[in-house]
Order: structure tokens, then sequence, then C-alpha cells
């Protein structure tokens, strides 16, 4: 079989440590069951794989409650979560023309509803200007919303500085990690960041279909939707409690599993071991594939800045 170069990791990375497949596939087997529904021996051990992984990731991103660490199926889940129980007729929202769809549909969904939405726009190197954010605010302001790295171009949004600013007037800020989450740090806390999204099958190296949001204490999502929790079952509404608020129905054990991979923690930047961290490498790694076939590159137009964005890196098997 010749060598195949694997380009698309902004999309998903592939292939995943072996340390993941090997955990996921033990796990499964062996502790496939539904948690928190049963008190059996496998139903509590499966339970405590979830709530160590809630830990887990809560300490990953600086958080403080591991119940404020809400499991969804990627990150598109989680922030429609965010945007639909943030926003309500007559609110006013602000966020940027680099965001993912992920992020614009929700809004012009609620755009057409009553929601107001400002786009701060970008520069010629991909980023915005933190001071443009206050110029936008409002009475009515409930929402900042970002993506923290560009999935196009990779560039990274000062974060902090945005935070600070919407922090100093009241505003709630939420930012997407889908792209981020495992290849820099994203401290929450020293971002003033109120809510991340992150999905497990990009930067952090885990599988598809698992994803979550981490909401800081004095910031409420309201309920979008309803549904079992395994806990509290004669209650007739849905639970106000975290993490129960945010989650409804079966959890995707497997992929939670996954995202514990073992007790490997996810590293909050690249490179520290296999699978928990991006390679470190240069932008010139499509330059280095070109020469190697010998083809060369002829008017080759780099986007984005040279060094402060997402390095993507080519996986050889």
């Amino acid at each position: 079989m010749s060598t195949l170069i694997y380009l698309d990791n902004g999309a998903t990375s592939f292939p995943k440590p072996p340390e993941v497949y090997d955990f996921m596939d033990h796990f499964y087997r062996n502790f496939g069951v539904n948690p928190g529904r049963s008190g059996y021996d496998l139903c509590v051990e499966t339970g405590e794989l979830v709530e160590n992984t809630r830990k887990m990731l809560t300490r990953f991103f600086n958080g403080a409650d591991p119940n404020r660490l809400c499991f969804s199926y990627n990150s598109t889940d989680a922030l429609n979560l965010i945007i639909f129980g943030m926003l309500k007729p007559d609110d006013h929202a602000v966020t940027t023309t680099l965001e993912h769809n992920s992020v614009l549909r929700p809004l012009y969904h609620l755009s057409r509803t009553g929601v107001e939405v400002d786009y701060v726009p970008f520069d010629k190197a991909g980023f915005v200007d933190p001071d443009d954010f206050p110029k936008r605010f409002k009475k009515n302001t409930k929402l900042v919303i970002i993506n923290h790295a560009f999935n196009v171009i990779g560039t990274i949004q000062p974060i902090r500085e945005i935070g600070r600013h919407c922090r100093e007037h009241g505003v709630p800020f939420a930012i997407d990690a889908s792209q981020s989450a495992g290849n820099v740090p994203v401290d929450i806390e020293d971002a003033f960041v109120d809510v991340v999204a992150f999905t497990g099958h990009k930067s952090l190296l885990r599988p598809t279909g698992i994803g979550g949001l981490y909401v800081r204490e004095g910031i409420e999502i309201r309920l979008t939707r309803a549904g079992g929790t395994g806990v509290r079952s004669a209650v007739r509404t849905h639970l106000e409690e975290y993490p129960y608020r945010l989650e409804y129905g079966t959890l995707n054990v497997l992929g939670v599993a996954g995202l514990h991979a073992g007790d490997a923690e996810p590293a909050r930047s690249g490179p520290v071991g296999p699978g928990l961290g991006l390679i470190d490498l240069e932008v010139p790694a499509l330059e280095v594939l070109a020469v190697e076939r010998g083809d060369g590159l002829q008017d080759l137009v780099l986007l984005g800045h040279p060094h402060d964005k997402i390095t993507p890196y080519p996986t050889y098997y």
C-alpha cells in the first residue's frame, strides 16, 4: 500500500492515537452500559468514568465546577444550546465575520425572530480588533460569541482582550474552541471566558460524535430541550441543575470514553506525547511535501498570519 499523507485534520484529525482506539474498544466491550440508570456494578463504574472525564476536562479548561461541564454530540450541538439558550427576541448579540456556520446559522435563524446581531470585521491578516467589540455593545447586548481559532486560515483571536471588555461591561462571553482545544491553551479563567464549546474529533485527537460545553458559575443557559436524565425521573419537567440541565437522554458513553482515553489527559498545547497534542510543525509542511514529490510550488499564497495561528499537520501512514 502506498503512503497516504492526510492533510484534512482541520475537518477531523486522523488517524487517532492507538491509545484512544484501544481504550474505547476495551471500555465498550466491558463497560458499555447506560450510566446513572441503575445501581449494579457495571452501571456504577461507567458512571464513574463519565464523572472522572468531567473533572478531567474541567481542569483542562481551568474551570471550577465539574458539574458545569456538560457533554454534547459536537461543537455545533453545544453552540446551539448556548445561542438558543442565551438569546431571545429583542436581545442583541455580537459576533464576527470569521465564524463557522455552527454560529452563523443559529444567529441568522434568531435574527428572523427579533434578535439583533452585529458582526465585527477582520483585517487582512485574519484578526479582529478587540476594541471594536465594546463600540458595538448596547443595553440589550446579551452575548458575545466568537471562534477562538478560525477553521479556514487558523488565525487565533485575542480572546483575553475581548473577554476583558466583555467582563468590564457585564456581557457574557462565549468561545468556540473546536479548532483550538488541544492545539493552544484554552484557559477560561485567564481569558475571562464565560462559556466554552468544544469537540473531541479535531485537535483533541479523540472520536467524532462527542463534545460539550463548560458554563462558568453565574452564567445561566435556558432549557431549550427536555427528556430523560436517569435521575429523579418522577419530576415532570426537565431538571434545572447542572449537568442535567444541558444533557438530554443517554450520553454517548463510547465517545466519553474516547475523550478520557484511559488516564491520559488531553494536552493544553502540543507536543507532549502521542495523541495528546499536535505535532509542532512550521507552516512549510506543504512545501516540504511538494519538494519530496519534485513538484515545487508556484504562486503559493499563505493566508492568515505566519505565526499567530494554529498549525495544521500532515499525518503519514
